[in-house]
């Protein structure tokens, strides 16, 4: 009896052990598919900020003390130097040709009181040909000047070699202590010479600029670190400043003569911009705020410190340009949205110019967990 009964119960055992086999072989594949789709389902979040530009100032006191440990403070040293030059300059010209012969005139005044000459003022021959002068001079006392003069009209009959001239608009005592004299007047076209005060200023910025560019190496020698000579830092004094321009004549040429003082600064300029944007975590402490400095934006202003109790040398005071995004995405609260729904929350947010997302392609669905959600911030 004892023989029957085992078969029995090994039959029985045996489709037993093979359910709870496929019931766990299912069960553990549930798992390992729940597994993978949590694993696997992330979403991909990829924005593009809307930077908004700011101006950042900024304050940075330049010390003689390589040792300095301040963070506002940096090490620097300058250089001073004095050049001067005279060059000669011409006078602006312009060529008028309207058919009436033209030529200098040298106009002698030996009467004891300047006398003034207007514009188109009458010159005559002996044989009576009209001339006139092209602009208001004035003749000096018991001395000359040169001018330019034109026939008062077109015609070959004009042009004659050297030549005496009366002024017939001055009383006839006068006629003969002022007086006008040529080399001649030709048909070429004649040279009009116009000394203007703007003439003038900008023949003492060009020497001055040429002061410049040799006060660079002048500097330069002098500093340890020649290098880092900033080419905004130098600063021009006028010591002296003279020329013999007379100011409305027909002056063809004119000398100009400067002297100047020229004082530089050398620091090294990588360092500044690194103090000038070190503070922007304690004025924007926001952890998703992003910043943009444009490097090309900075400006300063240098003031020399002559005498000071600290080793200053200098100040800069000065700006720059800063595009900021301030971007607050809350994860949590995107979990489980659809796509649809997270770009639009999206979308809504400030700071944020456009949004992509990018999921699985079995879901339409953000991830159910905030880690399983990522930000990327394209820049």
């Amino acid at each position: 009896m004892v023989n029957k009964i085992q078969p029995r119960q090994a039959h029985v055992i045996e489709p037993l052990y093979r359910r709870l086999i496929i019931a766990f072989s299912f069960l553990a594949l549930i798992l390992i598919c729940f597994i993978l789709y949590f694993s696997l389902s992330q979403a991909t979040i990829s924005i593009l900020p809307d930077f908004k530009q700011q101006q950042i100032g900024f304050a940075v006191q330049i010390t003689n003390n390589e040792t300095n440990t301040a963070t506002d403070r940096l090490p620097g040293e300058t250089a001073i130097t004095t050049l001067s030059k005279t060059e000669k300059f011409e006078t602006a010209s312009t060529t008028i040709k309207d058919g009436k012969v033209s030529g200098e005139v040298t106009i002698t005044n030996n009467s004891a009181k300047d006398q003034t000459l207007v514009a188109t003022t009458r010159l005559l021959t002996a044989d009576q040909k009209l001339y006139r002068i092209d602009k208001t001079v004035v003749v000096p006392a018991k001395g000359q000047i040169k001018t330019t003069a034109a026939a008062d009209q077109p015609g070959e009959q004009f042009v004659i070699g050297a030549s005496k001239l009366t002024i017939p608009g001055l009383i006839p005592a006068k006629q003969e202590l002022i007086y006008a004299e040529t080399d001649g007047f030709s048909d070429k076209g004649r040279v009009i010479y116009t000394l203007t005060q703007e003439v003038v200023n900008i023949a003492i910025e060009t020497l001055k600029n040429e002061l410049l560019d040799q006060a660079k190496e002048e500097l330069k020698k002098q500093l340890k670190q020649p290098d880092n000579l900033l080419a905004s830092s130098l600063t021009v004094e006028t010591i002296e400043d003279k020329n013999d321009a007379k100011i409305n004549s027909d002056q063809k040429q004119f000398n100009v003569s400067l002297t100047v003082k020229i004082q530089g600064l050398s620091v090294n300029e990588e360092s500044l911009k690194k103090i000038a944007t070190g503070n922007l975590k304690e004025i924007y402490p926001a952890e998703q705020t992003i910043f943009k400095i444009d490097p090309s934006s900075f400006n300063y202003n240098i003031t020399y410190l002559d005498n000071n109790s600290e080793n200053l040398v200098a100040q800069i005071k000065g700006e720059y340009t800063l595009q900021v995004a301030n971007i607050q995405i809350d994860k949590d609260a995107l979990k489980g949205m659809s796509k649809k729904e997270a770009l639009l929350a999206l979308n809504n947010l400030s700071g944020i110019k456009e949004t992509a997302i990018l999921l699985p392609f079995w879901t339409k669905y953000l991830p159910a967990l905030a880690d399983k959600i990522n930000i990327q911030i394209k820049q």
